[in-house]
């Protein structure tokens, strides 16, 4: 929940470089969009409920995201930070239905406005 707090009040989501393994889709990615997982958020406010477009991203060494202290001894990993231009309350969310997310998905903006549960991101 820290987390998300974090993300949503500095604007920006970061994930280990190596979560994103064919790096030429960090010039395609457009949007970022987060998930609350059951576990953390509970049902009633588990899916995704907000989704950013990103204004810029750069990877850089953990250590040096400071919004979020590094809980895992993680300091030299390469992590990519998106800038988020602002973060945007979907309508309806995403609902996990027997799904959740690992890592890191991917759809297009076009499944993703359309999606009701996460199974339906999978492409």
């Amino acid at each position: 929940k820290e987390q998300l707090d974090a993300a949503l009040e500095h604007r920006f989501y970061h994930t280990p470089l190596h979560n994103i393994t064919d790096h030429k889709l960090l010039t395609q990615i457009e949007y970022v969009a987060l998930y609350q997982s059951i576990q953390l958020f509970g049902r009633e406010e588990a899916g995704i409920r907000v989704y950013g477009k990103v204004a810029d991203w750069k990877v850089v060494q953990r250590k040096e995201i400071t919004q979020i202290p590094s809980g895992r001894g993680a300091a030299d990993e390469l992590y990519v930070v998106f800038s988020i231009e602002e973060w945007v309350k979907r309508a309806k969310p995403i609902l996990p239905g027997g799904n959740g997310v690992q890592r890191v998905m991917y759809a297009s903006k076009y499944v993703f406005d359309r999606a009701g549960e996460i199974g339906e991101l999978r492409v």
